[in-house]
């Protein structure tokens, strides 16, 4: 039996986002190169830290899937994820604000090459950002939704009706109860 504890053993610690990426009046051509330099190693580690956690989300899929983990189950674990994501966003969120900001500042000041490599790096960040968030959210639906295939089997679902008269007769039926 899997249980919400266990999501722990499957999620990584989100990445840090980079915020102060903007070039200020007075940045020299030095500083400007020595704020770009930096970026793509970071920005490389921040994609594989995406696809180390792509990784351990998929696994955690194949082990519900494979320990035929009640809905239940999979709804708790599901509010854990959701809980995790709501979590990180507190953090991610204010700081993708910023950084938006900080893009459209830059996107206001004379474009340059790196002006506009920095606007690159800011778009990216942000994407990926939002790339982290919605591998929560994709964890979540894939174990709201195998929750709802589960119970398919084992409870009876909502009648469909082809007509208001056989709409009409259930709901008859029903008050007669």
């Amino acid at each position: 039996m899997l249980s919400a504890l266990a999501l722990s053993g499957y999620v990584i610690p989100a990445p840090a986002l980079l915020t102060g990426l903007q070039l200020g009046d007075k940045d020299g051509a030095g500083d400007v190169a020595a704020k770009l330099a930096g970026l793509p190693r970071k920005q490389a580690a921040f994609h594989a830290a995406t696809k180390a956690q792509t990784k351990k989300f998929k696994e955690l899929l194949h082990q519900v899937e494979r320990l035929e983990s009640k809905p239940d189950e999979l709804d708790d674990l599901a509010n854990a994820v959701y809980a995790g994501e709501q979590a990180i966003a507190r953090d991610m969120v204010p700081k993708m604000e910023l950084i938006g900001d900080q893009l459209a500042a830059v996107k206001r000041i004379q474009q340059t090459p790196q002006t506009r490599t920095l606007q690159r790096h800011m778009q990216e960040w942000l994407d990926s950002a939002a790339t982290w968030l919605e591998l929560y959210q994709n964890l979540r639906i894939m174990l709201i939704k195998l929750a709802s295939d589960r119970r398919s089997l084992t409870e009876p679902g909502s009648p469909v009706f082809s007509t208001a008269e056989e709409a009409e007769a259930h709901l008859n039926s029903l008050m007669a109860e």
